[in-house]
């Protein structure tokens, strides 16, 4: 189970954070969850999980992209030579979602890519979306004026072998969130992975011409994905880093 705790800076080092480890181990227990994992963006968190014998797990990156700074001549030579040798593979853009017809077979392939992620030393079990959950999620997104912007590489063959999705909220003006990019193992070393990032990027300077930045996290281990960033102009913004802790260990440290 997953659980996050925020405390304002002026309140901090008064036990607030740690006040709320009872509820979590009671809603633990209540939901049968045997592994508690967080994430810390600072010292303080880093810290306190560490004090409650939490073990760093995964380290992630945030990165940034300056729109203001990318040369589009490279954004556009990366599309065009993706085409020229896609070799039957072709690129399906939808500028605001997934069709809904076509859920069953998206959730199908972003599971089985999703689940070939480095996680590094996390624990996660099988990654599943289900075109339910897809669908709620997207109503919640509507309420707030979002989109999910995805791109996708179909095969020769007509499968999936790639994609990469991105959020952009009405209260996030000038911001993009790139979300998932990945490329399945049987497709990699052909340069999916930049004909993706280059035209998604692409979209965005198109059809958001506002936007300043693209933000992006990668684990620090998935080498691949962070050289194509860094060709693009990403740049590290912030570490976070992930812990996990079993229930019954918690509950002796408190």
């Amino acid at each position: 189970m997953w659980a996050v705790a925020y405390v304002l800076q002026a309140h901090r080092r008064r036990g607030i954070a740690l006040g709320m480890v009872p509820c979590v181990l009671d809603l633990l227990e209540e939901h049968g969850a045997t592994v508690l994992s967080s994430v810390a963006e600072d010292d303080s968190g880093d810290g306190l999980l560490r004090r409650l014998g939490a073990e760093p797990k995964l380290s992630e990156r945030q990165s940034r992209l300056d729109l203001r700074q990318v040369d589009w001549g490279v954004v556009a030579r990366w599309i065009a030579e993706s085409e020229a040798n896609a070799g039957g593979a072709r690129l399906e853009q939808y500028a605001q979602w997934v069709p809904d017809e076509r859920l069953d077979e998206y959730c199908d392939a972003m599971n089985e890519l999703m689940n070939t992620m480095p996680f590094e030393g996390l624990d996660h079990g099988d990654i599943v979306m289900s075109p339910a959950g897809v669908r709620e999620w997207r109503e919640r997104l509507r309420l707030t004026g979002s989109v999910n912007p995805t791109c996708l590489v179909r095969d020769a063959d007509g499968s999936i072998v790639g994609m990469t999705d991105t959020l952009k909220h009405e209260y996030e003006p000038g911001l993009v969130r790139q979300n998932f990019t990945g490329v399945h193992p049987r497709a990699r070393g052909r340069g999916l992975g930049k004909w993706l990032k280059a035209a998604m990027l692409q979209h965005v300077h198109r059809t958001y011409p506002d936007t300043i930045w693209i933000s992006t996290e990668n684990a620090g281990s998935n080498a691949p994905m962070l050289s194509i960033n860094h060709a693009l102009g990403f740049r590290l913004h912030r570490t976070f880093t992930f812990y996990q802790i079993d229930r019954e260990k918690l509950r002796r440290r408190v």
